[in-house]
């Protein structure tokens, strides 16, 4: 087979592959932990970022990730976020308790998608299940923190290279700031594609659904925004208050659906390139499970 029919036939077995572990159903249980976890992962994120900037810069840079990464309704976040920033510890806490409970959530749904779409009927223990969600959960919220200061530390970074702020605005730092987001969301899915599913997962195989999903990602950004720019209106004659709400549920299932379609891509490219080389040269139209059972 050629190499543009490899490519076509690792498209339909992705999508063959999205339709049989029901992806649309899990993208929505996904997206409604997601939207649960948003908030108090934020707020865990500024208390964070308080040890080194000013309550008032947390809130700055978390008003800035939230407008690079969540292309409608992040106002509805910023205003809750200062208002929780100055009710102080107590809801800190609160919200700690809300982010565990529902980011464990949402990784235990990702990782059964992502064990789905590499063939995987046996799972962890659920004890053992919990504590590593938990521990993803805090991972999460501290690389929250670090995406908040990078663009502090890369203008700081430019100012230092360029000689002065105003060209280190137009230059290094720029640049730095224009790409690293796409850069972190790559490599958030491929640590995610690499480490949750329970079996072995190589770099190589974790990176075409990595690149695919981030790909999509930023592309869906462009596309949501000028969609909401010009239906958005409809959305408030239909929904009234609730129309951010809704706009950022509607935006959290679209990205989970990229992320589970990325994950498809990357179990069906193994399968149809590198799993030849197992017992033989395994057919490329072979089930997934069929061939993790022969390793």
């Amino acid at each position: 087979m050629s190499g543009w029919g490899k490519v076509g036939l690792v498209f339909r077995m992705t999508v063959r592959g999205f339709l049989r572990d029901r992806c649309f159903s899990v993208a929505a249980s996904l997206a409604f932990y997601a939207f649960l976890s948003g908030f108090p992962l934020l707020l865990l994120g500024i208390t964070i970022s308080t040890l080194v900037l000013t309550p008032e810069e947390a809130v700055s840079q978390a008003e800035e990730v939230l407008r690079q990464y969540v292309p409608v309704g992040s106002g509805l976040i910023e205003d809750s976020l200062k208002g929780a920033v100055m009710a102080g510890g107590a809801t800190a806490g609160l919200s700690l308790i809300v982010l565990l409970w529902s980011g464990t959530f949402m990784f235990t749904e990702a990782t059964g998608a992502l064990n789905s779409a590499w063939g995987m009927k046996i799972y962890r223990r659920a004890w053992r299940q919990v504590l590593i969600d938990s521990l993803l959960v805090l991972v999460t919220a501290v690389a929250v923190s670090l995406g908040m200061l990078y663009e502090t530390f890369a203008r700081r970074l430019g100012s230092g290279l360029t000689g002065g702020p105003e060209r280190s605005e137009q230059g290094l730092t720029a640049l730095v700031v224009q790409l690293l987001p796409s850069a972190l969301v790559l490599v958030i899915l491929l640590l995610l594609y690499r480490y949750l599913p329970q079996r072995q997962v190589r770099w190589r195989e974790a990176l075409p659904g990595a690149v695919l999903a981030t790909t999509l990602f930023q592309t869906n950004q462009w596309l949501f925004r000028s969609y909401v720019r010009q239906f958005g209106g409809r959305y408030f004659e239909v929904y009234g208050p609730l129309s951010s709400v809704t706009v950022l549920l509607l935006w959290a299932y679209l990205a989970a659906l990229t992320f589970l379609l990325g994950a498809e891509f990357s179990a069906a490219w193994r399968q149809a390139w590198i799993s030849r080389a197992a017992g033989g040269g395994a057919p490329i139209t072979q089930p997934l499970n069929s061939v993790v059972a022969k390793e």
